[in-house]
């Protein structure tokens, strides 16, 4: 079982999104800080839609990300580079008709890369000496699974995960990615049948 959040923890706010995206500060009138943005009514427009995302969505990604990721730090980091990534997406193509599944999307493949690369970090650790054997059952366990996603490909591990920890339908998923509902359905099968298999081994 993943790790739930046992504490509150401070999660990027809107303004250090907009700051990284939409420009630099300079000294106003009283000596006050500007920020450099955008006037269009697209740029409004887009911003807007953002604080509305981030007041919707962002305490649920949020919850996940910290399950999949078992460290809330790492998991606040790859929330606001879920909103830096939308909203610097929203320049080129228009609104999602869904965003909670877009922004999970944009969060998950985030967190795919991520967990791959902890797992490069883990096989080198591994032929160091073995840690296991000092970590709690709990742990090992939750260590495992991510390790096992990150053995899956990066489309079937993204699938999987936006349908068993995000909650998501096939039918939903088939609507973000543009494919047919039964190739969602039959990746989730592959998916499914590769982590039984991934994580088996792990347990020897």
């Amino acid at each position: 079982m993943l790790m739930s959040i046992t504490r509150p923890c401070n999660v990027p706010s809107l303004l250090a999104v907009f700051k990284h995206v939409l420009g630099g500060w300079s000294s106003g009138e009283g000596g006050l800080m500007v920020a450099h943005v955008a006037t269009s009514v697209e740029g409004d427009s887009r911003r807007q839609l953002l604080t509305q995302w981030f007041t919707d969505y962002n305490a649920a990604i949020f919850r996940y990300l910290v399950r999949l990721l078992g460290d809330q730090e790492q998991a606040a980091d790859i929330l606001q580079e879920t909103f830096i990534r939308a909203l610097t997406a929203l320049d080129s193509k228009p609104p999602p008709q869904n965003p909670s599944a877009w922004l999970y999307r944009i969060a998950t493949n985030l967190t795919v890369d991520t967990l791959r690369r902890r797992s490069r970090w883990r096989w080198f650790l591994s032929q160091q000496h073995d840690t296991a054997a000092s970590f709690d059952s709990d742990v090992v366990t939750a260590q495992s699974v991510r390790h096992c996603l990150a053995g899956l490909s990066p489309r079937d591990a993204e699938t999987l995960m936006l349908v068993h920890y995000a909650g998501f339908s096939a039918t939903e998923i088939a609507v973000l990615t543009g494919e047919d509902a039964s190739t969602i359905r039959v990746r989730v099968h592959r998916a499914r049948a590769r982590f039984r298999t991934l994580y088996e081994k792990e347990k020897v």
